[in-house]
């Protein structure tokens, strides 16, 4: 039964050449070669409300959602009813 094993270990060799072959992944995660640093990072710089103008900032983007929600939900029962006539009419042709 040993006949025939010896590409395994010809396999299990060329995946070692291989993988000896890769460079190295150490030098991904070393910090020095990033060349990025955390003392180049500034924070974004906000705008300043006052608290009138910040209410009104968000009442404007609730009146937004409420809109975009409604006209999903009348696309939706429009879609609906469209498609219960369509089966009413199939129901009817068919029988």
């Amino acid at each position: 039964m040993a006949f025939g094993a010896g590409h395994v270990l010809d396999m299990i060799n060329r995946m070692k050449q291989n993988r000896a072959q890769r460079p190295s992944q150490k030098a991904k995660f070393d910090t020095k070669n990033t060349g990025y640093s955390r003392t180049d990072f500034k924070c974004p710089k906000y705008v300043e409300l006052s608290p009138e103008k910040l209410k009104a900032f968000q009442l404007k983007i609730r009146t937004q959602a409420h809109r975009e929600k409604r006209k999903e939900h009348i696309l939706f029962a429009a879609f609906g009813f469209i498609g219960l006539v369509l089966l009413l009419l199939l129901y009817i042709i068919l029988q």
